[in-house]
């Protein structure tokens, strides 16, 4: 309630619950008086936290009920295109990051400016839209494409348990990828040049086109070697 004054300043009050440090991150203000939109970054992981948001003008400040949340590595990218606005830019190197929700051109295109040395996308659906991740190579609904990880430092890939191809040259030149888990849904998998260091290629047990075993990447009657 605006008090039947201006809004001056609105956003969140943010306290880490381990350390006990407090902060304030403020909000533009919408125009509309209703909708305000705030991104907090530089928050550690897996650490609990306290938010309180409020807002003030000239009648006083007024608070809502705090959110106990804890942080993880995980990403919720919503309907897709919002990596690079999630993220804030930010170029640190992360040791394992997971991601949920939908991910087009956008997103994969930021991804390969990412450092991450372990990428879980097991909940992601790739989308078409956005625009391209390489030039001219645009994504397709469900499809894990042709040079979308090329020449990335990742060493593990879980890739989208909904994806039902992964085209070839997908992961040309990762020279660090040591570990591929391939979609449980996948129905064609065609191999990449240029891993040199990967050791092991895993496929969940309810997909009926192909297994591993070994780290060997077979058909599922395991009569042809696609991928070693």
């Amino acid at each position: 309630d605006d008090g039947g004054d201006d809004i001056i300043s609105s956003g969140c009050k943010l306290r880490n619950v381990t350390t006990g440090e407090q902060k304030t991150v403020f909000a533009d203000i919408q125009k509309n008086g209703k909708e305000i939109e705030l991104a907090i970054t530089g928050l550690d992981r897996q650490t609990p936290y306290e938010l309180s948001p409020f807002a003030t003008n000239s009648m006083g400040e007024s608070s809502g009920a705090t959110l106990s949340f804890i942080t993880d590595n995980s990403i919720l990218l919503g309907e897709g295109g919002n990596l690079k606005k999630i993220m804030q830019d930010d170029d640190n190197a992360y040791p394992t990051l997971a991601f949920s929700g939908k991910m087009q051109g956008d997103d994969f295109r930021y991804l390969r400016e990412i450092n991450v040395e372990h990428l879980n996308l097991a909940d992601v659906n790739i989308i078409e839209g956005g625009d391209a991740y390489l030039p001219s190579r645009y994504t397709n609904d469900n499809v894990v494409g042709y040079g979308m990880f090329t020449s990335m430092n990742t060493k593990s890939v879980v890739l989208p348990l909904t994806a039902v191809c992964v085209e070839e040259k997908a992961f040309k030149n990762c020279t660090s990828l040591v570990s591929i888990t391939m979609p449980a849904n996948a129905e064609s998998i065609q191999p990449s040049e240029g891993c040199d260091a990967l050791e092991e290629i895993q496929v969940p047990a309810a997909n009926k086109s192909y297994c591993s075993d070994n780290g060997i990447l077979y058909d599922s009657n395991i009569t042809r070697i696609v991928w070693m």
